[in-house]
């Protein structure tokens, strides 16, 4: 039994129960026949009221059950559920018609809760049957339901697609696949051709593409699933490459290989150089590549805020002059990032606020590392950071190689790998920027505006279907989706978080802008990435279903009880209170 008060549930119990007392009280004192009999009728009035009050249900099974078929569902399942529920009513919704089953055209007869027939609601389900429901029309499910899951098609059934992409930036393609056979091939292909591809010896698993895309613009890749008996699945990639945006990177060095090299090599890449080499004590050296020359000592705060990355050894930055650490500190603590590439372990390891990292002696000087499918043996510093509460961008089996250390509103990297250069002496460009590039990436300043533009779906994103926009503004955004205005609502927790939901009517590519900012996204046809698509919805169906799950295959509800017996039992006790002393 359930209760649905009409007054916080501790009022009504002091209001009745002063009731009572004092009824009780003006009956007793009162000199008249049928005292007792007057108290019982005055328990009984307030025991009434008590119960009209709480407004109590009691539980019942409703037999008039309501199972929805979807799309891939199974016949077979659906005759034994008929076989197990003989009162069932079967509704198909994006699926082919079952015997009687009543037929739906639209997810709007479930959000607006009115059925095929009048008078039907079909927000009390009992269970779902095939592919599912998509996460918006489950939203309106408010009652337990049961979920039985179609098999899984062929194809791709997760994948991880970078919003930001920019040109000569590496790029990371990942997710899972299921495959009836095998072996099978899983290849990447882009707008110049094949790039990549993997060979597949398990029926389910993940795969991982690395890429650097060398041109921008909205470009389209596309990655095929191959098996044994020849049959082939190819879905599109659509990808937004951005222009390269080439970082602010100041180096101080003693000269070292391993330093030049990644100089030359970022400089190479496009981003803007500029190096402070020490020659001797207080005599130092400049160089510049794609930017003008400047003053570079004494390192200031002003200084520092031209620039997005600061690369420096660890002796350099324990050794500098203490009002240039204090320069660094203080710009990290405004958002610089600060690189410390380790050539073995120093005497003297840099201050806290520099890298708030403590790091133990290891043994082994050399690690065994994966680049792009191949295991490499790579030399190592002799350390192992302790303790580590960051953000670790490379490891091997026992340790953290590389990674970054948030320090306020900036960051703090470290590389424990050596003589990575040797990587580049051998023609492995790309390998030696993927043990770079990510670290750089994760280390240098953050680059952030007055407006951002978030979606939240996941990848891929289909026609009608609801796409729901996060924006971030001090004040209230205009919002412009292919040049029509949407409307916002503000976060009611949060303030400058704002909220917008988009229908896109038309496959290809759409926009979102603000005053300051934009994103564009992609809008598939109902026809593609049907794999990833339904498995994402199976998976949205299943947590639902565990969410509001019943424990038996029949629909329990609850039935309210009916008042107006209580309120004549209290009419008549109240009446009778009255009465008694008049007979």
């Amino acid at each position: 039994m359930t209760i649905d008060p009409l007054l916080p549930l501790w009022l009504t119990v002091v209001l009745l129960t002063c009731l009572f007392v004092w009824s009780t009280y003006i009956e007793w004192r009162r000199p008249l026949r049928f005292r007792i009999l007057r108290l019982i009728a005055c328990l009984v009035a307030v025991l009434a009221l008590a119960v009209i009050f709480m407004k109590p249900s009691l539980p019942s099974q409703n037999t008039a059950t309501n199972i929805l078929l979807t799309s891939s569902y199974s016949p077979k399942v659906a005759d034994s559920l008929r076989r197990a529920m003989p009162g069932a009513t079967f509704y198909h919704l994006g699926a082919q018609k079952y015997r009687n089953s009543k037929a739906l055209t639209s997810y709007r007869q479930l959000l607006s809760g009115s059925a095929a027939t009048e008078g039907e609601r079909l927000s009390t389900i009992a269970g779902i049957v095939g592919d599912g429901l998509p996460s918006y029309a489950l939203d309106s499910l408010g009652s337990g339901f049961f979920y039985l899951p179609s098999p899984l098609r062929d194809g791709i059934t997760e994948l991880s697609v970078p919003r930001e992409l920019q040109r000569n930036k590496t790029a990371i393609l990942q997710g899972s696949f299921q495959t009836s056979r095998v072996p099978a091939w899983l290849k990447l292909a882009g707008p110049s051709g094949k790039l990549d591809s993997i060979q597949l010896q398990q029926k389910t698993g993940t795969f991982k593409f690395e890429f650097t895309p060398r041109v921008s613009g909205k470009l389209k890749y596309s990655l095929t699933l191959a098996d044994s008996s020849g049959s082939l699945i190819t879905e599109q990639v659509p990808l937004n490459v951005d222009a390269f945006v080439p970082l602010n990177i100041l180096i101080l060095q003693y000269p070292t290989f391993e330093l030049s090299h990644l100089k030359n090599y970022l400089a190479d890449r496009g981003h803007l150089i500029a190096v402070r080499a020490e020659l001797s004590r207080n005599i130092y050296r400049t160089e510049f590549a794609n930017r003008p020359a400047r003053a570079l000592n004494p390192i200031t705060p002003s200084l520092l805020d031209e620039f997005d990355l600061l690369i420096a050894d660890p002796t350099m930055l324990a050794q500098m002059p203490a009002k240039e650490r204090n320069a660094i500190v203080q710009a990290m603590r405004n958002g610089l990032g600060t690189l410390i590439p380790f050539d073995g372990a120093p005497r003297k390891f840099p201050p806290q606020d520099l890298l708030p990292a403590t790091f133990a002696a290891q043994a082994a000087d050399t690690v065994s590392i994966t680049l792009h499918g191949r295991r490499l043996r790579m030399p190592a510093t002799r350390l192992n950071p302790t303790n580590f509460t960051g953000t670790a961008v490379s490891k091997d089996k026992s340790r953290i190689l590389s990674g970054t250390l948030p320090v306020r509103e900036g960051a703090a990297g470290f590389q424990l790998l050596r003589e990575t250069y040797a990587l580049l002496l051998a023609g492995d460009s790309v390998g030696y920027g993927a043990l770079w590039s990510p670290l750089i990436d994760a280390t240098a300043r953050a680059r952030t505006s007055v407006s951002a533009i978030e979606l939240e779906n996941s990848f891929p994103l289909h026609v009608n279907e609801p796409v729901s926009v996060t924006l971030t503004s001090s004040a209230t955004p205009t919002l412009l989706a292919d040049s029509t205005s949407v409307p916002v609502i503000e976060d009611p927790l949060i303030d400058g978080l704002w909220h917008a939901t988009v229908w896109p009517g038309e496959i290809g590519w759409h926009e979102l802008g603000t005053q300051t900012d934009t994103t564009s996204y992609y809008v598939f046809d109902d026809s593609e990435w049907k794999t990833l698509r339904t498995a994402r919805k199976q998976d949205e169906n299943r947590i639902a279903s565990a969410r509001t799950a019943t424990r038996d295959i029949m629909h329990a509800v609850s039935k309210p009880m009916p008042l107006m017996i209580f309120w004549i039992v209290f009419l008549l006790a109240i009446g009778f209170v009255w009465l008694a002393p008049k007979l």
